[in-house]
Formats: C-alpha cells, sequence, structure tokens
C-alpha cells in the first residue's frame, strides 16, 4: 500500500511538469501571440469565414467579393474542419484575432498532450514526456504555428492524437486493437479534412508502422473496412457539400489550389528529388547547426530502429514520423510548415534520452561496449538541453521586444490605428489586413471615406492605397 501511494505522489510530481508546460504555452500565447494585432493574410480569410458563417451569412469570405474566385460564397480551396471549428468557437467568443489565436494555444495543448501520452505508453517516465512538452511549447518556431490562426495546428494535433491512440491499442489485447485502430484512424481522417499537410503525418505513419507491428491484421477484413471505409465517409459527408457548387469547387481546390503545386509531382524526378530533400535536407531543423545536428539524430534513431527489440517498435515509429513530416514540409513548401517537424523530432529525441543508461553511467562503465551503448543516451541529452535553452532565450527576447522594448507600444490597436491616421489623407478608401480592433479604430476615425478588410479584394487599383 505504501509502496503503490509512493508511485501515486511520484506521478502526480511528475505530471506537474507537463501542466506547466500547459501554463507556460498559455502564458506565452497571452504575451505575444494575442497582443502581436497586425494579421497575416490567412487569417484574415479564414476568420472573414468563420465570422460570416457565425453570423448567419454564407461559409465564404465576404471580403473576397469581387475577386473572381468565388470564395466570398463558397469555402473550396481548402478542407472545411478549421474553419467551422472558428465558426463555432466564434458562437462562444468574439470574433477577434486575439480570439482565433487563442483557439490554436488551446488545441496546441492537445499536441503537448500527445507526446506525453505517448512517451508515457512507451514506458518513458512522466518527468521526460513533461519536460518534451515543456521544451516544446518554449520552442520559439513551436509557438510561431500555435500562435497563428490557421489550420495547420490543428492538423498537427490531430495527427498526433491518432498516433497516440493507435499506440495505445498495442497495449491491448489483439481483440481490442481494433476499436483503437478505428479511433485513430477516425482522428486521422479529420487531420487531412482540416490540411493534408500536417494531417497527412498521422495519415501515413499509423499504416507503415502497423506493417512492422501488425502485419497479420491487414490479412482481416476488419482492418480493410476501418482504413478504407473511414476516409470515404469523410469524403462523402464532404462531398454533400461540394456538390452544391461543383464548378466552383472544381476551380479552388484544382484550376488554383492543385495547380500551383503541381509541378513538384509532376514527374518522376521531382518525385526522387523531393524524397531525397526529405532524408538530406538537413534533417528536420532546416540549415545550420541545428539541421546538422538533427541530421545525426535521425541516424542514430534509424540505427536503434533497426536493432529493437520493443514489439512496438516505438523508435520505427519516431523516424517515420520524422520522415514523413520533414516529407509533406518539403512538399509543402511554404512558411507555415516547417514547425510541424518539431513535435516528432522531440518525441524522438525522448525516446533517446533513455534514462537506464544514465543509471548505469552512475553505477560505473565496464567496458568499451557500454559506454558506446550509452553514447546515444549522452548524446541527446546535450541536444535537448542546447535546443531547451536557444529556444528559451529566444522566446525571452521576443517576449521582452513585444512587452518591453521602445516599440512595444507599436503592437497595441490604437497605436497601430493611429499611425495609419496620420500617414494617409483624410477621405482616402484604403484596403487593410487588421483586423479587427484596429478596424473597428479606423472606421470609428471618419478618417476615411472606405475601409477593405482584405487589401485590394474589391477595390479598384485607383481606389487602393
Amino acid at each position: 500500500m505504501k509502496q503503490s501511494m509512493t508511485k501515486i505522489t511520484k506521478y502526480k510530481a511528475e505530471l506537474s511538469i507537463f501542466l506547466l508546460a500547459c501554463v507556460v504555452l498559455l502564458v506565452l500565447g497571452r504575451l505575444y501571440g494575442t497582443r502581436y494585432y497586425i494579421a497575416w493574410p490567412d487569417e484574415t480569410l479564414f476568420t472573414d469565414i468563420a465570422q460570416s458563417f457565425a453570423n448567419g451569412g454564407p461559409f465564404g469570405a465576404p471580403s473576397y467579393t469581387g475577386n473572381g474566385m468565388g470564395v466570398d460564397q463558397k469555402t473550396y480551396f481548402m478542407p472545411p474542419l478549421y474553419p467551422l471549428l472558428l465558426t463555432l468557437w466564434y458562437k462562444l467568443v468574439p470574433s477577434t484575432l486575439a480570439a482565433a489565436r487563442l483557439l490554436s494555444n488551446l488545441i496546441a495543448i492537445f499536441s503537448l498532450g500527445a507526446i506525453f501520452s505517448l512517451l508515457r505508453t512507451f514506458d518513458r517516465p512522466a518527468a521526460l514526456g513533461g519536460l518534451v512538452a515543456l521544451a516544446l511549447a518554449l520552442n520559439i518556431d513551436f509557438a510561431f504555428l500555435y500562435n497563428w490562426a490557421r489550420p495547420d495546428i490543428l492538423a498537427l494535433t490531430l495527427s498526433l492524437l491518432a498516433i497516440s491512440t493507435y499506440v495505445y491499442g498495442l497495449n491491448q489485447n489483439p481483440n481490442e486493437f481494433h476499436k483503437f485502430l478505428a479511433g485513430g484512424w477516425c482522428l486521422a481522417t479529420l487531420g487531412m479534412l482540416t490540411h493534408p499537410v500536417g494531417g497527412f503525418i498521422g495519415f501515413a505513419a499509423i499504416p507503415l508502422h502497423m506493417l512492422f507491428t501488425r502485419m497479420g491484421n491487414f490479412a482481416q477484413l476488419r482492418t480493410w473496412l476501418i482504413f478504407i471505409g473511414i476516409p470515404l465517409l469523410g469524403i462523402a459527408l464532404w462531398g454533400i457539400y461540394i456538390l452544391q457548387d461543383w464548378d466552383n469547387f472544381y476551380f479552388q481546390m484544382v484550376e488554383w489550389q492543385t495547380a500551383r503545386k503541381a509541378n513538384r509531382f509532376t514527374t518522376g524526378a521531382s518525385i526522387g528529388l523531393n524524397l531525397w530533400k526529405t532524408i538530406n535536407f538537413y534533417g528536420v531543423l532546416g540549415s545550420g547547426w541545428k539541421g546538422a545536428i538533427s541530421s545525426i539524430v535521425l541516424v542514430i534513431l534509424a540505427i536503434k530502429a533497426a536493432f529493437e527489440k520493443d514489439r512496438r517498435r516505438p523508435v520505427l515509429l519516431a523516424v517515420l514520423m520524422i520522415l514523413i513530416s520533414n516529407f509533406v514540409v518539403t512538399f509543402g513548401w511554404e512558411m507555415p510548415y516547417p514547425p510541424l517537424r518539431l513535435a516528432p523530432l522531440y518525441f524522438g529525441l525522448a525516446l533517446l534520452a533513455d534514462p537506464a543508461a544514465f543509471h548505469q553511467l552512475s553505477r560505473g562503465l565496464r567496458d568499451w561496449r557500454q559506454a558506446l551503448a550509452i553514447t546515444p543516451a549522452i548524446f541527446t541529452a546535450i541536444v535537448l538541453s542546447i535546443l531547451f535553452i536557444t529556444s528559451t532565450i529566444s522566446t525571452v527576447q521576443l517576449v521582452r521586444e513585444v512587452r518591453f522594448s521602445p516599440r512595444a507600444s507599436a503592437y497595441e490597436p490604437a497605436t497601430l490605428a493611429n499611425e495609419i491616421i496620420q500617414r494617409t489623407s483624410p477621405n482616402k478608401s484604403i484596403g487593410i489586413r487588421l483586423y479587427p480592433e484596429c478596424l473597428d479604430l479606423l472606421n470609428q476615425s471618419g478618417h476615411f471615406s472606405k475601409i477593405s478588410k482584405l487589401a485590394g479584394s474589391h477595390l479598384t487599383q485607383d481606389e487602393f492605397t
């Protein structure tokens, strides 16, 4: 009884580190994510769609009226899940940029929870999972992802939750496994219906990992019913909406959205080049010393995966997640996507940071083989420490810039609105990407003859300033 209570007390203490990570994420979101009122173009688009639909308007962006894409009436250029979720959120909170970014903050907490759960399912200490969650929350690039009103953080979170659910099923008896596979595959399908770049991580990792852990399940009909039936159901539900305006869907999704990226996969050579970049593009953290280190980590993980004895193959799963995330980022090749690679990398680092190796080190090493065996864990601990320290420093510098520097007041809506008024002649028509706090102040000023929420969306060249 006493031993059981000791374990519970220890677990609660370790869990507190994860809860600290969640608090840090929310605090950082409040410090700079919701204070930087200059909206990215995508944020104004998604919030415009959600605000319109929440107020009984079309599931489109009215500010895009007249741009020739039909986006003002229908949203067909991407899957619908994120704008729908943001619409429900706007039913509960004011339709502001800060509120939209807060939703991304809350979604990101589930990303941290999924990584924490994965490590616990694979029998890693809760303290390690909590520390990895804290390192992610403090990572300035990951913070960029979770402080942005875009679907990427939701797609990533659904992928991680899908993988976590599937992995939990690996610990159950074979008769129970398909329940968790179905649950995980539902989440992976929802990820694809959010954004295919982040959603593909879970959608590809689960069946690929099953080839090495539950190969026999592919001979069972219910496995194929899950893998085929659930996505078909999702497509059918989306298809009901698509068929309301097929021509508009074809224009937005095929002639515009798909066409602008199609050259990346038009030939065997381009596919091969993307595959090569996936492996050779300095690991998962870009160029420079971080990229080189992450490439080394990937090689160590691959070697360890080849010889791991755990039948659940956790290290192989990390390798797959890292390679898939790097592949979709290389394919997408746009600014929002690189931070999607961080959660899989940190998961892999946590698997390498084996506490047993440090226990062995404390007891002393008998020969060179033991020293070689614990080297990856020591190296990984150093890498995690470096990433943790550098990310924390960068995050503190950013918070100081936004809150306490001489320029800090420039991030306030009133300051931005006054600056725009001072720099613009009276009675002008303007297109602007501020949303929507500054817009309210600009409208109240009476300084302008016309204000458009999105720059150039339905203003003529003569009207646009």
